[in-house]
Parts: structure tokens; C-alpha cells; sequence
């Protein structure tokens, strides 16, 4: 049976970095980087489901190796943008930039309408 890690020293040292407000500032950023990366390889899998596409022929589609379109899915990792683009070209999807929705802005809305 596998024995869990010990990470204790780890979280330590990172709670006491994540007290330096500059560097909570960047380590928030990071993530917030990883969640909107992790986002769209998330929808673009679903797509790939959607349209009954298996990751080999996935692959094929696009040309890649099938072990890195898996990989792509199933590793944690930050993707190069050609891979994202080249997957949702093969999945007929396009990749676009919308404005996120900002807290409060249901309400800025309804008070210029008024």
C-alpha cells in the first residue's frame, strides 16, 4: 500500500510566503491563470464527447500523436496556445475571449436603465 506524502513542511512554507502581499498578489494571479486554462481544455474535452470523437481519433484529426492528445487531457500542465487552437479547429470550435462578468453587474445594469 502506498504511503501518503508528507507535504506538512511544504504548506508551511507556503503559508508563511502567502503572508508577503506581493506574493499572494502573483500566487492568486497564477491560479486564477491555471483555473481559466484548466477551463478550456475542460470544454474542449467536452466537445470532444459531445461529438462522439474517442482522443485517437482526436488525434488523427489533428495530426498529433494520440499519446499527446491523452496527455493533453489527463496531465495537469499549461498548454501551448497552437495545441489549444489546433484541437478546437478539429472539434469545429473556435477559441474566443469574452468579457467576464463582473460582480455587481446585474446591478450597474438595471441602475443606467432606470
Amino acid at each position: 500500500m502506498a504511503r501518503a506524502l508528507d507535504t506538512s513542511y511544504f504548506d508551511k512554507r507556503l503559508a508563511r510566503r502567502r503572508k508577503d502581499p506581493s506574493y499572494n498578489a502573483e500566487y492568486a494571479r497564477v491560479r486564477n491563470q491555471i483555473a481559466r486554462v484548466d477551463s478550456l481544455v475542460r470544454s474542449l474535452d467536452k466537445l470532444r464527447e459531445q461529438e462522439g470523437l474517442t482522443k485517437a481519433e482526436l488525434a488523427r484529426r489533428t495530426g498529433m500523436n494520440p499519446a499527446s492528445v491523452r496527455r493533453f487531457f489527463s496531465n495537469p500542465r499549461n498548454p501551448e496556445w497552437q495545441t489549444l487552437d489546433a484541437l478546437a479547429e478539429a472539434l469545429g470550435a473556435q477559441l474566443v475571449a469574452t468579457k467576464r462578468k463582473q460582480p455587481g453587474d446585474r446591478n450597474r445594469k438595471a441602475k443606467s436603465a432606470a
